[in-house]
C-alpha cells in the first residue's frame, strides 16, 4: 500500500510543495549563496545509484540552482537544509507513473475492510514478525475460520465460544466481535448429529445491519435458514415450528420485549439467541424486563445473548440504567457474564477515539463499581490496523448552510470512489438539515442499483458501514451526547467523518463541554 502511495502521494504534492519552498528561498537577503553542483550528492548523501536515473539528478541540479538558496545566516541549521535536498532529490526521483486507482480512497478503504472483516489482525507492533505467537490472539475455531470467514480471536472471544454454560450473556464494546461468536455457535450447534437441533436467532433489522453476517455465513456452512419477522406470537411459534430450516432469523423491534417473552415461552426444542439485546431493555420496565431475563433462564436448551449497554440509552433516566445494571448482575452468575473488551471492527484510529468517549461514559456510573465492569466493561485498545484518519468538523453555532456544505463535500469524496452500499449516514438531527441531507443523497442514488442508507442515531443498532459521514447535533444532556456519539461513530469500520454542531438556537461555548443557550 505504501509503496504504492509514495508514487502518487509524491507526484501530486511535487509541484505545489516547491512552488511553496520556492518562495521560501528566494525570500532571502542579498548574503545568500546558491548551492553548487557539488552539493547535489555525495559519498555520504545520495549517489546516482541510489536514484532512478542520471537524467533526474540533471534535472534536479537544473531546478535546485535556479530555484534553491540558503541565507549566510548562523541561525541556519546546515545538515537539516542538506537533508531536506536529499529528500527533495528523492521525491524528485520517484516513478510519476503510479497506478492511482490503487493507492486512492476507496481502494485504501476496501483493502483494509476486508482486512478487518477477516479477523487479520495483531496486537503487536509489526515488527514481530511471527504474529501466531501474539498474546492476546489465538487461531479462530475451524467453524468461525471456515465459515464465518474471521481468521484470528481475542483469548476472550475464544473463551466465550467454548464455554459450557447454558445461558451465557455477552457483554463488550461495539466492535468487540460478539456477533461473530454467536454466529460461530449457531452454525455448530445446528451441525451436531441431533436432527432436532433448530436455532431462533432474534436480531434487528434495518439498513446497513449485520445480517449479512449470518447470511454468508450460513449459506458456507450449508445451513439453510428462513427469515421472518416479530408480527403475530402464534403465526411465528407456528413457523418455527413446522419450518424444515435448521435456523429461523426473525426480525424485531425494541417494542417486542412481550411478544419475545410469549415467543421462547411457546416453542420448544429450540436454541435461542438473541443479537443486540441492550434495545429490549431500554424500552422495558425493569420489572417487565427482569419476566424476560427468568424466562431465559428457564429454559433447558442453549440461550446466547450479546449485549452492550453503552450503545444508546437515552431513553433513560440515571437511575433507572442503574437498575437495570444491577438486575442483570443478581440474575446472572460470574461464569455466566461474559465480558470482551476489545475492538475489532473498526480501525485502530477509530478504535483510539471510541475508548475515549466510552470511559467517560463509564465515569457518569463510577458509583456503581460492582457491577460496572461486568455490565459495562472498559474498551481497551485493539489490533493496530491503521486506516484513513478520522475528519472532525466542529461548527460553534448552527448554520445549516456551511453544515451542508461539509456534508456534500465529504459525501462527493466518497461517492466518487465507493458504491453506495459502502456508505452509510448516521445522524441524530431532526431539523430543515436532514430534510437537506436526504435530498441530497437521494439526488445521487437516481438511476442506480444501490442507495446511501440515512438512519437515526437511535436506529442504527448492529449496522456498520465501511465509510460513514456522522451528523451529530450536540444537547445539553452529558449521556445523551456521549451515548449517541459512540453509537453513530462506532458504525463506521474504516473511514468516518464527523460535523458536530449545536441545536438551532444554541451555540456550543469553546473549551467546555457545554452548550449555551443564546440570549
Amino acid at each position: 500500500f505504501f509503496s504504492c502511495l509514495r508514487g502518487w502521494f509524491f507526484s501530486c504534492l511535487r509541484g505545489w510543495f516547491f512552488s511553496c519552498l520556492r518562495g521560501c528561498f528566494l525570500g532571502a537577503s542579498d548574503t545568500e549563496r546558491q548551492i553548487s553542483s557539488d552539493d547535489i550528492s555525495s559519498d555520504e548523501d545520495l549517489s546516482s545509484d541510489d536514484i532512478s536515473s542520471d537524467e533526474d539528478l540533471s534535472s534536479f541540479g537544473f531546478w535546485w540552482n535556479n530555484n534553491a538558496t540558503i541565507a549566510q545566516d548562523t541561525r541556519i541549521n546546515h545538515d537539516a537544509f542538506q537533508k531536506v535536498r536529499n529528500m527533495l532529490l528523492a521525491i524528485w526521483a520517484t516513478d510519476k507513473n503510479c497506478d492511482k486507482s490503487k493507492c486512492s480512497l476507496g481502494n485504501c478503504i476496501s483493502n483494509i475492510d476486508e482486512r478487518l472483516k477477516s479477523g487479520k489482525f495483531t496486537f503487536l507492533p509489526k515488527k514481530v514478525k511471527n504474529r501466531v505467537q501474539n498474546p492476546g490472539v489465538v487461531t479462530a475455531p475451524d467453524v468461525i475460520r471456515n465459515f464465518v470467514e474471521v481468521e484470528n480471536l481475542t483469548v476472550e472471544q475464544c473463551k466465550a465460544f467454548e464455554s459450557s454454560e447454558n445461558l451465557l450473556w455477552i457483554n463488550g464494546p461495539a466492535g468487540a466481535g460478539k456477533s461473530v461468536i454467536l454466529c460461530g455457535r449457531m452454525i455448530q450447534l445446528v451441525q451436531q448429529l441431533n436432527e432436532d437441533n433448530k436455532v431462533v436467532l432474534f436480531k434487528f433489522g434495518g439498513d446497513g445491519n449485520n445480517c449479512q453476517l449470518y447470511q454468508r455465513a450460513l449459506k458456507n456452512a450449508d445451513v439453510e435458514y428462513q427469515e421472518t419477522s416479530m408480527s403475530d406470537v402464534t403465526e411465528l411459534v407456528t413457523l418455527i415450528s413446522e419450518s424444515e430450516c435448521k435456523v429461523i432469523i426473525v426480525e424485531i423491534t425494541r417494542w417486542d420485549r412481550q411478544k419475545l417473552t410469549d415467543t421462547i415461552s411457546a416453542v420448544t426444542n429450540c436454541h435461542i439467541f438473541i443479537d443486540d439485546m441492550q434495545d429490549l431493555l431500554y424500552y422495558s420496565e425493569t420489572e417487565k424486563s427482569s419476566v424476560l431475563m427468568d424466562k431465559l433462564l428457564s429454559l433447558e436448551c442453549t440461550v446466547m445473548v450479546v449485549c452492550d449497554m453503552a450503545q444508546g440509552y437515552w431513553s433513560l433516566s440515571k437511575q433507572d440504567l442503574i437498575d437495570r445494571l444491577r438486575m442483570i448482575n443478581v440474575k446472572l452468575s460470574s461464569t455466566q457474564l461474559v465480558r470482551l473488551s476489545m475492538s475489532l471492527r473498526n480501525t485502530c484510529d477509530l478504535s483510539d477515539i471510541s475508548c475515549v468517549i466510552r470511559e467517560q461514559l463509564r465515569e457518569i456510573y463510577s458509583e456503581i463499581p460492582d457491577v460496572l465492569d461486568m455490565i459495562l466493561p472498559t474498551q481497551l485498545q485493539g489490533h493496530f490496523i491503521h486506516g484513513t484518519l478520522p475528519v472532525m468538523h466542529v461548527f460553534n453555532d448552527y448554520n445549516d448552510t456551511s453544515i451542508m456544505h461539509v456534508f456534500n463535500n465529504e459525501l462527493n469524496r466518497l461517492c466518487d470512489e465507493l458504491n453506495h452500499s459502502d456508505i452509510g449516514i448516521v445522524t441524530n438531527v431532526a431539523s430543515s438539515v436532514l430534510s437537506r441531507v436526504k435530498d441530497s443523497v437521494d439526488m445521487r442514488c437516481v438511476n442506480t442499483d444501490s442507495n446511501i442508507a440515512v438512519c437515526h442515531s437511535e436506529d442504527s443498532y448492529s449496522a456498520q458501514w465501511p465509510a460513514v459521514i456522522v451528523l451529530h447535533s450536540v444537547w445539553d444532556s452529558e449521556e445523551r451526547d456521549l451515548t449517541a456519539l459512540y453509537l453513530a461513530l462506532s458504525r463506521a469500520r474504516v473511514y468516518c467523518s464527523v460535523v458536530i454542531f449545536p441545536c438551532e438556537g444554541y451555540y456550543i461555548r469553546r473549551y467546555t463541554s457545554h452548550v449555551t443557550f443564546v440570549t
